[in-house]
């Protein structure tokens, strides 16, 4: 599988009631802190970031689209919903 990295660096980050929006703010500082605490643990466990991997540069609840490859079932991220942007490839 071919993901243009382009592609998901240009896609919109927004508060969700634009049409074009593809990843929106997330629900509180709470659900942020999930995200960065599930990648953190995928990275100790060496997956690979293939993009961003981030809180977006807007700031506030928002998380950069990332994508992860080499994932194994030893990482939280397997067995946990994440509502947040991260594309496990």
């Amino acid at each position: 599988m071919h993901v243009s990295r382009e592609l998901v660096e240009e896609s919109p980050v927004e508060q969700g009631l634009q049409e074009s929006f593809v990843a929106g703010v997330l629900n509180n500082r709470r659900a942020v802190d999930k995200v960065a605490e599930l990648l953190d643990d995928t990275k100790a466990h060496v997956a690979k970031v293939a993009l961003s991997g981030n809180a977006h540069a807007s700031g506030g609840l928002f998380y950069a689209p990332t994508i992860l490859t080499e994932l194994n079932d030893h990482m939280q991220l397997r067995s946990t919903e994440i509502f947040g942007p991260v594309f496990p490839v």
